[in-house]
């Protein structure tokens, strides 16, 4: 057999038939390096130039992918477009290819079109072509379900680089850019693109539904949090007035301690943290207890507010941690904790001025008097030990920023 047909590869016979009278006989190079692949259930990420075929190199391992027999109300692969045009026109294409097999349907999602009729036509359809905004539109609406997913594709996630930048700004002249970009798209990338002469990246923000808050941290905890991770502020849009923001704080927080936090609520009034009296603890407590499950929120609230320990006295469990670049008298004091799941367990601590260096094998019970101290512009709290007491280790020993 021929190598550089479509024959040569493991695809189904119903869509090379349907493959051929589309008027195509040979895969190019992305098509017969990724179809193979993605059938084996390998990550690919393809770079072609246009009109090499790349919709048909995701498209007809997708669609191969796709069990007929099971319920259609569930998406097994959804396909990620930046525009409207090319989420009609993917969906066009898969349709074409999977004009032979019985039980695949596609379906198209974007802005700008009746979303009751989306609605009806996601009840039978087991492949979704869409723009981000729409999908998550839906997925709100709870029409659209990724429990059974089996495949994501991000199409043209390069249309942003340097030389569409570059044309912009020669058109346009602008004084101020403002660069909204979704999920199928990272920080990362405007990083390594050159930037126009004159441009400048001055603050990163990411926006935040308190309705879907806690559906995508647990089910799309990655796509939901690494933009958080590079932002300067996260806004946290249609919260309800009174409700408990401390558990989205503290998550949020754990993912991007440096960022900064501001809860919009639906009646048009704003907050910016959290109160003494939100606190799990006693502000006015000649010595203030930590219980091991408040550390996190302690942690997180001293990196925002080290004004507000100055000067108090503070009783918490922990360890010391190994830091060279601390002068003799000071060590790192602290507890490991996951920050986000079960890869992410990192230390978590306070730098600590102390006699000598406890061991590092040891938990202790410390009370320290807390020192808010300027780090490069920058309020940091320190603590001053006080006295240390050897303590068996705690029955959970790493912290959970999730609970």
């Amino acid at each position: 057999m021929n190598q550089n047909l479509f024959e040569s590869l493991p695809i189904d016979p119903q869509i090379l038939r349907a493959i051929g009278e589309m008027g195509f006989s040979e895969p190019t190079p992305i098509q017969s390096q990724s179809i193979p692949l993605i059938l084996e259930g390998h990550d690919v990420v393809g770079r072609s130039q246009t009109g090499t075929g790349k919709t048909a190199a995701f498209g007809i391992p997708a669609i191969q992918m796709v069990d007929p027999h099971q319920d259609r109300r569930l998406a097994q692969v959804l396909l990620l477009c930046p525009t409207r045009e090319l989420a009609v026109q993917a969906c066009e294409e898969l349709k074409k290819l999977s004009r032979y097999l019985h039980g695949v349907r596609t379906c198209a999602v974007y802005g700008g079109a009746p979303i009751e009729r989306q609605i009806v036509q996601l009840k039978d359809a087991n492949i979704i072509v869409g723009t981000p905004g729409r999908v998550m539109d839906h997925l709100r609406r709870r029409t659209l379900k990724l429990d059974a997913l089996k495949l994501v594709i991000l199409d043209e996630a390069d249309e942003m680089n340097t030389k569409k930048m570059e044309a912009l700004d020669k058109e346009y002249q602008p004084e101020r850019v403002i660069i909204e970009y979704n999920s199928i798209w990272t920080i990362e990338r405007l990083g390594s693109c050159m930037l126009p002469r004159k441009w400048e990246v001055v603050q990163i923000i990411t926006t935040v539904d308190a309705n879907t808050f806690d559906n995508y941290f647990t089910n799309m905890r990655q796509m939901l949090t690494d933009p958080m991770k590079v932002a300067d502020l996260i806004l946290v849009n249609r919260c309800q007035p009174g409700a408990n923001k401390s558990p989205w704080r503290r998550q949020l927080k754990a993912v991007n301690p440096k960022t900064n936090i501001i809860f919009e609520n639906t009646d048009g009034t704003s907050e910016d943290g959290v109160a003494d009296e939100d606190l799990p603890y006693d502000m006015k407590s000649a010595v203030i207890e930590i219980k091991d499950e408040d550390i996190p929120t302690f942690y997180l609230d001293s990196l925002d507010h080290a004004d507000r320990y100055d000067r108090k006295t503070v009783r918490l469990v922990g360890q010391a941690f190994a830091d060279r670049s601390l002068p003799k008298g000071y060590y790192m004091f602290g507890r490991m904790a996951m920050t986000c799941c079960a890869n992410d367990i990192q230390p978590i601590g306070w730098i600590t001025q102390g006699i000598q260096k406890p061991s590092t094998k040891t938990y202790f019970r410390l009370t320290a008097q807390c020192k808010a101290v300027d780090a490069q512009g920058e309020k940091m709290l320190m603590l001053q030990e006080a006295r240390a007491e050897i303590v068996p280790p705690p029955e959970e020993e790493y912290l959970n920023f999730n609970a």
